[in-house]
């Protein structure tokens, strides 16, 4: 059976690679029939020599796009990769409960968002889970698997497999708010942005100590881009509200972000491109 894919961001076109490289099928759900994204992106990585020609045959291949949620309705695990936005994500798990079969499993890439809120929009609690992958989401193997008090030990062992057969390395999280990476890097980000904005050290200087005296394999500042400024600010905001005081985002974000300069995605960050 297909796998579906809601969303073709940053995160959606890295999962979908991830799975159509490793021999699943994928419908993908995009936003407008015009948005030719992920072939940009796909032609990108074959140019860098990130995969060989076959590999890129292959992803073509196993890979389907529609703008209909109804062409998902017969998969057997759908995937959503829209914005951190609980309203919106619990609006489209209603409309996937009234599309999909009752054996189909709904999973969320939220890097924070409680399943469980998750969970009880639906209409199978016990077959929502979290997986929430790494960005850049091709190279890197690991994902949490989020369980939440609803999860079934049946959807669990599948979101656990399926990770395996694509060889990602799925690790147990329980269901709390940012889950365990989120936290930590919501930390990492915000220290970081507070000593760009006091001036500290700029961007550049801070990631090098990262780097090179930490031993990070990449600074907080071009992780910050490569994630998104606009995604690290709705991160940063939710742990906010849930958490306290400590992920507390600055006034530099926030004019980043408000100004567009949202990282590699918009061309600028704390970097340009």
């Amino acid at each position: 059976m297909s796998i579906g894919v809601i969303g073709c961001g940053l995160m959606g076109k890295g999962i979908i690679h991830s799975l159509a490289i490793n021999g699943q099928r994928v419908i993908a759900v995009k936003h407008h029939s015009e948005d030719n994204s992920f072939l940009d992106y796909i032609n990108k990585e074959l140019k860098k020599k990130r995969i060989t020609q076959e590999e890129y045959e292959r992803i073509l291949e196993n890979t389907s796009f529609t703008v209909l949620l109804e062409d998902v309705a017969d998969c057997s695990i759908v995937i959503e990769t829209i914005n951190e936005d609980l309203e919106k994500k619990c609006v489209l798990f209603k409309k996937l409960s009234s599309i999909c079969g009752k054996d189909t499993i709904f999973a969320s890439n939220t890097s924070g968002i409680p399943i469980r809120l998750l969970a009880e929009a639906s209409d199978r609690k016990e077959k929502v889970i979290g997986m929430h992958f790494m960005s850049p989401v091709s190279m890197m193997k690991l994902v949490e698997i989020v369980k939440s008090c609803y999860t079934s030990e049946e959807t669990f062992k599948y979101a656990m497999d399926l990770m395996r057969s694509v060889e990602k390395m799925p690790v147990k999280v329980n269901d709390s708010p940012g889950f365990v990476t989120s936290r930590l890097m919501a930390s990492y980000l915000c220290e970081a942005i507070r000593m760009v904005e006091d001036g500290t050290a700029d961007a550049e200087t801070i990631d090098s100590i990262a780097e090179v005296g930490l031993g990070f394999s990449i600074g907080p500042l071009r992780l910050a881009d490569a994630l998104g400024l606009d995604t690290a600010l709705d991160v940063m905001e939710f742990l906010n509200r849930e958490l306290g005081e400590n992920f507390a985002p600055g006034s530099l974000l926030r004019d980043m972000v408000k100004e567009g300069k949202i990282g590699k995605k918009s061309g600028e960050g704390f970097y340009k491109y």
